[in-house]
């Protein structure tokens, strides 16, 4: 998982008014928080928080998040971005703390590898499940989990259990018999899957604050 920097400053004051003066100075609000600490309120630059999404693209990235001019270093992940529904302006972003030397459960894309060879007797891939939940080390959080559909036939399937997964890095028992992919028939459907119901990123979070 790629690691970029994002400054943040610290504000004290809260609620409707003081977060629109916020805005309109070209500042997002925003709020850190995690297991085994109190949340804390942040704001950071629009230009500075649009640039790095940019950078980070559709690809999950793990944050060196600094607190104040000289202030500590905390690493985080973006949980969540508010977005103002016409203009898709950030209006409050939610920071995730992640301890580095303890095991998390982070939202991974899934990457179909190979032609299979009901696509070659006219059947068509269906991605069931684009992103898996894995538990891992934030060192050890892959890119993604590549799934190599090669061997699969007519109305084949793989599911969470037949993954081969990089090392460290594992997946909540819960979900070992979910499918992530299958080959159907033109015209065919694949059977909906229920949702994991799982935490996501930071798998022991608290309630924010």
């Amino acid at each position: 998982m790629k690691t970029l920097p994002l400054q943040t400053a610290e504000r004290t004051a809260t609620g409707n008014g003081p977060s629109r003066a916020l805005r309109r100075s070209g500042s997002v609000p925003a709020v850190l928080y995690g297991p085994g600490r109190s949340s804390v309120k942040l704001s950071v630059v629009r230009k500075e928080l649009e640039d790095l999404l940019k950078k980070a693209g559709a690809e999950k990235v793990m944050l060196d998040l600094s607190i104040g001019e000289g202030g500590e270093t905390r690493k985080a992940i973006i949980k969540e971005i508010a977005r103002h529904p016409v203009s898709r302006v950030p209006l409050h972003v939610d920071f995730y703390e992640i301890a580095a030397d303890r095991k998390s459960v982070f939202m991974v894309p899934v990457a179909v590898r190979g032609k299979a060879i009901g696509v070659e007797m006219g059947g068509m891939i269906s991605l069931i499940r684009r992103e898996l939940a894995v538990r891992c080390l934030p060192k050890d959080v892959p890119v993604a989990i590549e799934v190599n559909v090669t061997d699969l036939n007519l109305g084949d399937a793989l599911h969470v259990r037949n993954l081969t997964l990089p090392e460290g890095v594992e997946v909540p028992s819960s979900s070992l018999n979910y499918t992530v992919v299958t080959v159907v028939g033109q015209g065919e459907k694949a059977a909906p899957v229920a949702a994991e119901g799982e935490a996501g990123e930071g798998e022991e979070e608290e309630e924010k604050k």
